[in-house]
This record gives C-alpha cells, structure tokens and sequence, in this order.
C-alpha cells in the first residue's frame, strides 16, 4: 500500500509547489467579539490558509495600540490610552495596513472587537475599494466564559479584565451582518466552521491539498477539496497548533483540538 501510495504524495506535493508560486486571489476577514471569545486565536488558526505563502497577514488591534505607544506587545497600558479617540486611531492605522496589503495581493485577517457598528462598516469598506471578497464573523459566548478566559491569560498583549467584559456585555452591537459564531466550542471546531464558509478552493486549492496531504488524508484520486462544505478539513479534530505561525501563545493557550477543549481567549 505503501509503494502505490508514494507516486499520489510525490505528485501532490509537486502540485504544492507549484501552486505556492501562482498568483493568489486575495481576500479579507475581520474578526469580532467581545474579549475572551478567542479572536486571536481563530486569526492566527486560519492565517495559514489563506493567501499566498506563508499565509494571510494577521492584524490585531491590542499589538497595533502597544505599537503605537512604543511598548512591547506584554506591557500593561493604563486605562486612559483605551479613550475612543485613541481606539479610532489604532482602527484607523489597521484599516491603513490592511488596504496596502490587500493592494499587494496580499490576504488579510483583521481582528479587533468591532463592537460598533460605523467599525465593522469601514473595514468592510476596504473591501470594497480594493474590490476583494469580504467575510465578518462575530464571536459570542457567554459572558461567565469570558470572563473566565480573561482572568486566566498571562503574558498576552490584551489588556482586558474580567470587568471590561462585563462592560462590553451591557453594551449594544447595533445591527450585525456579520455570521455569528458560537466561540465556546474548540477551536478546531470552530476553525474547520469558517473555512467552510470561504472559497478555499478559489482562494488557494494547492494549500488545501498540502495541508490535507500532511494530515495524512489524500487517497488516491484525491483531486482537491471534498465538495461537501459541512466538514471541510474531512475531520473535525486537526492540530492547528502544527500550522501556527504568528507569535508565541500565553502559557495558558494551549488546546488538545481532538478533545474539544474550549478555545483560549484572543
């Protein structure tokens, strides 16, 4: 079995190959929800999928507002730089670095809170002006969750507390267009949700046969992803801390996706 299969793995990782070079449509998502509800983490899960090699360019609001004030991404910042003019300028500053790459063909991942509504419509206007395809996703969870996953992060470049999500939790979102996710699942989970929900063979077929092909699950004549949306890994339980590539988690982020751990705060 092994020597039939080595043929079908050889060619599908010269089709990898090939594919990693080719021009990639790119696309942009934004991710939502209050604190705790795993943003970050879903960001960073899915980054790997999207765009050309080595993958989307993951924006986040907490690291973008520690850049701005020249500290590094662990650093506490006090309560007043948490204004609402200064949030205006980080979103605007996000909203500036996403449309440069997505001129540059560059995929894009934007995860931030977007809780008012006039902050999801501007980055879905950048969408639009550089005509690509545009996915929100809202996380939601129950407030106790939440505020649960705050309290336990450490060293992470969120500044949020188990009060500021009850804060948040009292406010309005206003009207949502944007598909709602249940983010007290796993990650895993809740990854394999979205990916069904995008073009991933339109946005890059070659990545999607290199992953599956790591995953151990091309069969011979295997030609590209399962046209069943429903489950588009063709499992639910994959390790995506394997395919992470942004930044180190906090001690407390580490998941067992095949035992449906809640995922960790982002």
């Amino acid at each position: 079995m092994a020597a039939l299969r080595l043929p079908v793995q050889a060619l599908a990782y010269l089709q990898a190959a090939l594919g990693f070079i080719e021009p990639v449509s790119p696309v942009l998502l934004a991710i939502g929800g209050l604190s705790g509800t795993g943003k970050t983490s879903l960001a960073a899960s899915l980054a790997p999928m999207l765009g050309p090699a080595p993958g989307a360019l993951h924006l986040r609001s907490d690291v973008e507002r520690k850049r701005l004030f020249d500290v590094a991404e662990t650093v506490p910042l006090p309560a007043e730089v948490y204004r609402r003019e200064v949030s205006v300028t980080v979103d605007r500053r996000l909203i500036d670095q996403a449309e440069s790459a997505l001129h540059a063909a560059q995929a894009v991942i934007v995860d931030a809170t977007h809780q008012r509504a006039e902050d999801r419509d501007a980055i879905a206007a950048v969408a639009a002006r550089t005509g690509v395809p545009f996915f929100g996703f809202w996380l939601e969870a129950p407030p106790d969750l939440l505020m649960q996953r705050v309290t336990d992060r450490r060293r992470d470049a969120s500044d949020a507390t188990a009060r500021i999500v009850e804060i948040q939790a009292k406010e309005t979102i206003g009207a949502l267009d944007w598909r709602r996710l249940n983010a007290g699942r796993s990650l895993a989970v809740l990854t394999a949700e979205v990916l069904g929900f995008l073009p991933i063979a339109e946005l890059h077929s070659a990545k999607w046969r290199h992953w599956r092909l790591r995953r151990g699950v091309l069969d011979q004549g295997d030609t590209g992803p399962r046209s069943d949306r429903r489950d588009p890994l063709g499992t639910a339980g994959w390790d995506s801390q394997s395919r992470r590539r942004k930044r180190p988690r906090s001690p407390g982020s580490h998941i067992d996706p095949d035992q449906g751990t809640p995922m960790p705060p982002g």
